[in-house]
């Protein structure tokens, strides 16, 4: 299997990796998910869209026709993750955290207005109580999830922190506009029941 490191590195986990695709795309990693044992559609699907493809299976690393496959010594999702971005040089950017969407891997995010924020209440989308308290939220316009800043958003940062061991806080420039402060991290999906999930797989 041969391994490739570099800007702009786009990986693809398979189906024993979702909790490592989590963490992956928590530090801005552009990562897909492949959700089952089809070895040749993983295949495929990586060489058509350029990526890596993440995995502990031994026997898909050494197909023939493997391509670019980079093989993970353990089990352990945190260790894994400082495994992979010590292989690929990836040196972790506070600007990048929460970049993407740990659910959908979308990096396209919108601030909801507050019609539209009030629309969702409306609509029993979202907690009245929440958007009273909150000042700030988004929208990933991928998976329609919504987020703002709350324990989740801390609790994620904590997590990283120790997963990475860093000896000082991760300060993000929660920066989806650019030029204002994001509340970003605890989330709810707008057409189901609130899902905190953001930062959980740890």
């Amino acid at each position: 299997a041969r391994e490739e490191g570099g800007d702009g590195l786009k990986l693809m986990g398979d189906c024993m990796m979702g909790k490592l695709v989590k963490w992956l795309r928590c530090v801005g990693i552009d990562t897909k998910f492949w959700g089952n044992k089809d070895y040749d559609g993983i295949l495929k699907a990586a060489r058509e869209e350029g990526r890596v493809v993440v995995t502990l299976d031994r026997r898909l690393a050494a197909r023939k026709d493997a391509g670019i496959v980079y093989l993970v010594q353990t089990h352990d999702h945190k260790k894994a993750l400082s495994e992979l971005l010590r292989h690929f040089g990836i040196t972790f950017d506070a600007q990048n955290f929460l970049a993407r969407c740990s659910k959908c891997n979308t990096s396209d995010y919108h601030r909801l207005t507050q019609k539209e924020l009030q629309d969702l209440v409306t609509e029993g989308k979202l907690s009245d109580k929440v958007v009273k308290t909150m000042s700030k939220f988004y929208m990933c316009m991928g998976c329609l999830q919504v987020f703002w800043k709350g324990y989740q958003y801390e609790s994620a940062k904590e997590k990283l922190a120790d997963v990475l061991m860093l000896k000082e806080k991760i300060v993000a420039v929660d920066d989806f506009d650019s030029d204002e402060e994001q509340d970003v991290g605890q989330e709810q999906d707008v057409g189901q029941e609130p899902n905190l999930s953001v930062g959980a797989s740890g």
